[in-house]
């Protein structure tokens, strides 16, 4: 066998079921032991996406974090939690006390005592912009949260850990990577130079549909994932989104680089059986609908399948998250709403920041006719 994955079932986010979910998944890869020497400076890398109520979904659940910190602090572990929002603003110091406050991360951390880290320092590693914290602890351990993505189709164990790319500096490189495939070759560039020791999932409720966001449906699943290889964890996520491996941007392209384990015929798999938690009614996200069209067929009426942000002004309250995310600042909100399709990279950006779930995906006439919908 390869890589470990945990699958654990996970009714609630009730203390008790969360902490036995969790401590459950971690014992079946291992322990902690495992992964993270007594002693240590550890930095926990929860989804932050943005301030919202955990309930709604979008971010790591904080009872999540909870147990980690527990099992970190019995063995004497300094943790730390940090993760950055998808926009800055100009007072970033005072959106980010109420990123950590609105997710639940504040209360946490004070309760169980952990400290909280504002990323703002970078160092290259790999020509990419991290937080220059990562090399002041000794491990990271990846939190993730179960979502769907306009361009990844999925995010989780792999892609949660662009959040340690600090301020804007994420826009800079959605301009530059703009294409899946060249956006999922970035990100392994960003798992390989952080390295996580440890990766656990928050798969109690998701988001599917138009994700990762306000434009995405909350939906209850009830697991707890764990294990070592995120390329692995992001595999049996396909799988249980009834896709393939392969069917994901980012573990398409793994596989060409020879990184982690994705055949899941070489997972070992530890707790629930794997088929017995598959999601056949699983909604993708618009854009990934291009993925369901044969390659022949697709090459041919690529060209009409287009799909775009679009912004209902009757929702939009011209908080300006839009603007500020958009690598090609292609979004005007004064006098009128407008978006610059001809300039638009169909990022998804702007979806993803909005958090009054204002923009939706637009489809062109032959994706309707195909009813292309996840």
């Amino acid at each position: 066998m390869g890589s470990k994955v945990s699958i654990v079932k996970c009714a609630d986010y009730k203390k008790e079921n969360v902490d036995f979910a969790v401590k459950k998944a971690l014992a079946l890869v291992g322990g902690i032991p495992d992964f993270i020497k007594p002693g240590a400076r550890v930095l926990l890398k929860p989804n932050l996406l943005m301030s919202i109520e955990p309930e709604r979904a979008i971010t790591t659940h904080p009872e999540v974090v909870r147990p980690v910190i527990r099992i970190l602090k019995d063995i004497g572990v300094k943790v730390y939690i940090a993760d950055t929002p998808s926009v800055w603003g100009k007072k970033e110091d005072i959106e980010i006390k109420e990123l950590y406050k609105k997710t639940g991360m504040a209360s946490i951390a004070k309760e169980e005592g952990a400290e909280l880290i504002t990323l703002k320092q970078k160092s290259f590693k790999k020509g990419l912009p991290l937080a220059s914290f990562i090399d002041e602890v000794d491990a990271v351990i990846n939190i993730a949260k179960f979502k769907t993505h306009g361009l990844m189709i999925l995010t989780a164990a792999v892609k949660n850990l662009f959040g340690l790319i600090p301020g804007l500096f994420k826009s800079e490189l959605h301009k530059k990577y703009f294409k899946a495939r060249e956006f999922a070759a970035m990100l392994l560039d960003v798992y390989e130079s952080v390295s996580p020791a440890l990766t656990i999932v928050d798969a109690v409720d998701i988001i599917e549909g138009d994700g990762p966001a306000t434009s995405g449906e909350k939906r209850h699943v009830g697991l707890i994932l764990a294990g070592r290889d995120a390329i692995a964890i992001d595999s049996v996520l396909a799988k249980i989104m009834n896709l393939t491996p392969e069917d994901i941007p980012v573990i398409a392209a793994s596989g060409r680089r020879n990184l982690g384990c994705s055949d899941l015929r070489s997972i070992e798999i530890l707790g629930e059986n794997l088929n017995d938690v598959i999601l056949a009614d699983f909604k993708l996200p618009n854009p990934a609908m291009i993925y369901k069209i044969p390659k022949p067929a697709f090459e041919i009426f690529k060209k009409l399948l287009d799909y775009r942000p679009e912004i209902d002004p009757t929702v939009c309250v011209k908080c300006n998250r839009c603007r500020q995310i958009c690598p090609e600042k292609v979004i005007t909100l004064e006098p009128k709403i407008k978006i610059d399709y001809s300039r638009c990279i169909r990022c998804f950006c702007c979806q993803e920041a909005c958090p009054e779930r204002a923009i939706s995906t637009r489809k062109s006439f032959l994706a309707k006719i195909l009813g292309m919908r996840g």
